[in-house]
């Protein structure tokens, strides 16, 4: 190998350190001068098999097992490596968090490391081809009904006619136009909101490469209607944005929109496995 910073199949680990730490797999570059620094500070490097290699540090085989903090700055720090390295290549295959390849007494993890990539090696090549100059993007669409309903009280012709038609009835008539108005004033929030985030998802899906549409999470005070990961070209997020500052301009309407991030969700999508001999968190 031409590149210094990048390890041979053949390197071994000090005996103290029987695991490799690992963060990504990426096109095989560089990392003189990028100042990349991994876990607790250690160094980072590549092993590669031809154009892909793999982006570790060495390590005890052991999980990274700590309180909240240090887990929270720990998953921080994975993260910004996985960022820095897609930057630079602008392609990657991110792992979660505290995936560690362990080495045994027929295979050192460096070793082990380098097999899995050859095992995978036209998986990973595709993949990584595919996801160049595409991120991930995470959206959340939440509506307040209490707000939607005020609108359409105030504003649609035939509320307004019940309300009108209300006015002056005994009691008894007037508890059941009360109850027809409030079933006919969810049914209409209920359509407008659904038509208003089906539209918008059609314009995303047609902006997007893939769109995950993800289980609605429960919030306090907002009902959420729409959780997406989308994957994109890098040149349409701008796009992807203005379809949701439309949605965001409607009364009642809330959206959590952030990225471009790694592809996280989409990466790993294909027949590829992770290595067998591992431990993970």
């Amino acid at each position: 190998m031409s590149d210094s910073s990048a390890s041979s199949a053949t390197d071994t680990a000090p005996a103290a350190l029987q695991g490799c730490y690992l963060y990504c797999v990426a096109p095989v570059f560089d990392l003189v001068g990028l100042n990349i620094r991994g876990l607790d500070d250690v160094n980072v490097h590549q092993i590669s098999i031809r154009e892909i290699g793999a982006v570790v540090h060495d390590c005890p085989a052991v999980p990274y097992e700590g309180e909240n903090e240090q887990a929270r700055a720990w998953l921080l720090v994975h993260h910004a490596v996985i960022d820095a390295i897609w930057e630079r290549v602008e392609t990657v295959l991110p792992m979660t968090f505290d995936v560690i390849i362990k080495g045994d007494s027929r295979q050192s993890a460096r070793a082990q490391v380098a097999a899995w990539l050859e095992e995978n090696y036209e998986s990973f090549r595709d993949k990584l081809s595919s996801l160049r100059g595409k991120a991930e993007l995470a959206i959340q669409v939440n509506w307040d009904r209490k707000a939607v309903l005020r609108e359409i009280i105030a504003a649609d012709s035939e509320v307004k006619q019940l309300q009108s038609e209300l006015q002056g009835k005994p009691k008894g008539l007037a508890f059941f136009y009360q109850q027809k108005m409030e079933k006919l004033i969810r049914q209409k929030a209920d359509s407008v909101v659904d038509e208003l985030c089906q539209a918008s998802l059609r314009k995303i899906q047609a902006l997007s490469v893939q769109t995950c549409v993800n289980k609605p999470k429960r919030l306090d005070g907002l009902e959420m209607l729409l959780n997406l990961s989308v994957l994109a070209d890098k040149a349409n997020i701008s796009a992807i944005g203005a379809v949701l500052g439309d949605l965001q301009a409607r009364q009642g309407m809330d959206i959590h929109f952030t990225g471009p991030w790694p592809p996280y969700s989409f990466a790993m999508a294909s027949p590829v496995e992770e290595p067998d001999n591992q431990r993970k968190r």
